[in-house]
């Protein structure tokens, strides 16, 4: 199972089962299933969501923060597909803190 997380970006070309995401509910909620199922391989994410339903902003560290918090970690390395640096360093530093993954990192420059 591969989850996308994204409020605007499409993924194309994947051959895995895919569920894309547009907040961190739907994805914090799509982990927890899976996770459960035991279905989950590949979690690519995406740090500025836009806003949240109560107006605050919503990002991708809060999916990482929920996944160090509970120990729910895709079999793979996340992937980060953010092009905001500082978000994506401050992901990376929880899932290299925190993940059960060895240090090579494989977000997307």
């Amino acid at each position: 199972m591969y989850i996308y997380l994204d409020d605007e970006r499409n993924i194309a070309g994947t051959t895995f089962d895919l569920v894309i995401c547009r907040n961190s509910t739907a994805a914090i909620r799509t982990l927890q299933i899976f996770h459960k199922c035991g279905e989950f391989d590949y979690l690519s994410l995406d740090h500025d969501l836009g806003k949240d339903e109560l107006g605050h902003d919503d990002t991708g560290y809060k999916v990482v923060m929920f996944m160090a918090e509970n120990n729910i970690w895709p079999k793979n390395k996340p992937i980060i597909h953010s092009a905001n640096p500082v978000g994506r360093k401050n992901m990376e530093s929880v899932i290299d803190r925190y993940g059960p993954y060895n240090n090579d990192y494989l977000g997307s420059d």
